[in-house]
């Protein structure tokens, strides 16, 4: 409700330029001219809503939503881009030792994250509880 309401405020405070709309324009207005009005309106709307956006949307660092990867699934994930270029290189077959070894890394990054995405820490919990 507060970027609706700090859009409102914010886009009323922007001058229409309703000269552009009356019949008769003074001769010297260029095409140029005109577009310049519209392009200054346009840009005063973009900003506008720019900036409510920035005050009421509440912003999260990068893994506020990934709390849970570590460096362990780092580690694991660097290992299965290692055994995919290894499998791309021996012409990506469904078969043999490079495959079993992809899908073993592929299965234990799947565990571990599904282990590690049900062990909420508290300071979570409480930031989702905490207001913007």
């Amino acid at each position: 409700m507060q970027y609706y309401k700090l859009t409102g405020e914010i886009l009323s405070e922007i001058n229409v330029p309703m000269h552009l709309l009356a019949e008769e324009s003074p001769c010297d207005w260029s095409c140029l001219n005109a577009k310049g009005h519209i392009n200054l309106y346009y840009d005063s709307i973009v900003c506008g809503l720019l900036q409510a956006s920035s005050l009421s949307i509440p912003k999260r660092k990068d893994n506020y939503y990934t709390y849970w990867w570590d460096e362990e699934l780092t580690l694991l994930k660097e290992k299965a881009i290692q055994s995919f270029n290894m499998c791309a290189l021996v012409g990506k077959s469904r078969n043999g030792t490079v495959f079993d070894n992809r899908g073993v890394i592929k299965l234990t990054i799947n565990v571990q994250s599904g282990i590690k995405k049900k062990v909420v820490p508290m300071s979570y919990l409480i930031a989702l509880t905490m207001p913007y």
